[in-house]
């Protein structure tokens, strides 16, 4: 070898070796979004009569919180859904409908636990849920004060990154809501949902 050139290198380092802890696995912070479609009635009974409100809209809520135990999940969520343009029933005959949007929301506490093997989880959340009804200009018509609520979801993700989970859901929520303007008029609130959402864990 010719003088001054050094030796050459033995072999090129080794890339370092990426850690698997928390790979594909629930644990820490925990954020989860999700939307889809959903048919919400919204219902009361007053002096015998009954008035229903039924239609399709969105659905849409988000949940933050932190794994608790294993694959147990303690979380605060917003949830809810919007219906557009919802058709009238009283006593079951349809009527011209008088509302052009009811958009029922709530906020609580819930848990959720996944299966790890699968991935599939269910959730429960119990919150203080309000409605609110416009007609077809947008103009508020009536609300609700605050009431009672809850959802249950099961839903399955796959896992598309380190943390990252994509899926489908079902949701099912109830509430019950007294209204603002009615003296003694409370509302049944209930949704059936399907959904699409990313997890964060």
């Amino acid at each position: 070898m010719p003088y001054g050139y050094p030796p050459p290198p033995a072999g090129y380092p080794q890339p370092p070796i990426e850690s698997a802890e928390g790979f594909h696995t629930h644990d820490g912070f925990f954020l989860r979004v999700h939307v889809g479609i959903s048919a919400t009635g919204l219902s009361s009974k007053q002096a015998g009569v009954k008035t229903n409100y039924v239609g399709g809209g969105v659905s849409s809520g988000v949940a933050i919180g932190g794994v608790i135990a294993h694959n147990l999940i303690l979380y605060g969520a917003f949830f809810g859904t919007d219906t557009g343009n919802p058709d009238k029933q009283i006593d079951g005959a349809s009527v011209t409908g008088d509302l052009g949007e009811i958009g029922v929301g709530a906020f609580g506490p819930g848990l959720a636990y996944y299966f790890q093997r699968c991935n599939l989880y269910l959730s429960a959340t119990f919150g203080l849920a309000a409605f609110a009804a416009n007609d077809g200009s947008g103009v508020r018509v009536d609300s609700s004060r605050s009431g009672t609520a809850f959802d249950f979801t099961v839903g399955k993700e796959w896992w598309v990154s380190h943390d990252w989970g994509l899926g489908i859901a079902a949701e099912l929520m109830a509430a019950s809501l007294k209204d603002k303007n009615t003296p003694g008029l409370t509302w049944s609130a209930s949704g059936l949902s399907v959904l699409f959402s990313a997890t964060y864990n």
